[in-house]
């Protein structure tokens, strides 16, 4: 590959052991791999993480989370952001589930969804590589997450996109992809106020989500 990531070295007499088995191996500065009858060899960074720290975060290289740290950001949406949404006890903070559902006096419905991906070794991807494949999936509607009409904005996470109305919002920060569905209009706010409103919970979730990481 053109980036190649430092995964470890090996001696200089273990490599042909290693070459042997049709495994890929760190000689010097190379990293050589065996294709057929040839051995590729690239040329490997003069720096990179430690093999150690990458195996034992699960893959994850620094910047990028673990499940656990994604899970639940709703916890730390303000008391402000959600009076600001019509909710009438913020004080109440966010059901565990992320959805919140207030009927009366006036309906306020978001339901929240975040997640961290994972590396996926088989596909040479990273967790913040497949993150980016899960964001484009739901800018396009692919999946469970029933919004559409998402145009990009910038200034949330490392890419954000929301709908014209304000009734969803994707946003991705690293491998963690946020996602914020509106099924019903907020009280009281015209179409550039529920966007508004949208993209000051996504700043609210990607806040707790930095306090944790």
């Amino acid at each position: 590959p053109a980036d190649a990531v430092v995964l470890g070295t090996v001696a200089a007499d273990r490599s042909r052991v290693l070459l042997d088995t049709q495994a890929a191996a760190v000689v010097g500065d190379l990293l050589a791999v065996p294709v057929g009858d040839e051995l590729v060899a690239t040329v490997l960074p003069t720096t990179g993480p430690a093999s150690s720290a990458v195996l034992s975060a699960g893959g994850l290289i620094p910047a990028e989370h673990t499940p656990a740290e994604a899970g639940d950001l709703c916890g730390g949406l303000t008391s402000d952001t959600l009076a600001s949404l019509g909710v009438t006890r913020p004080d109440l903070g966010v059901p565990a589930d992320c959805t919140l559902h207030q009927v009366r006096p006036e309906e306020v419905w978001l339901v929240i969804d975040a997640w961290a991906e994972l590396p996926s070794w088989e596909d040479q991807r990273t967790a913040t590589d497949n993150a980016e494949l899960a964001f484009d999936a739901v800018v396009r509607g692919d999946g469970v997450h029933e919004v559409s009409g998402l145009e990009p904005v910038d200034g949330l996470g490392d890419e954000a996109a929301v709908s014209a109305d304000g009734d969803g919002l994707v946003v991705r920060a690293a491998n963690v992809v946020v996602v914020v569905v509106r099924p019903a209009p907020l009280p009281g706010l015209d179409a550039d106020g529920q966007r508004e409103a949208l993209l000051r919970v996504g700043e609210d979730l990607l806040a707790e989500l930095e306090r944790r990481g």
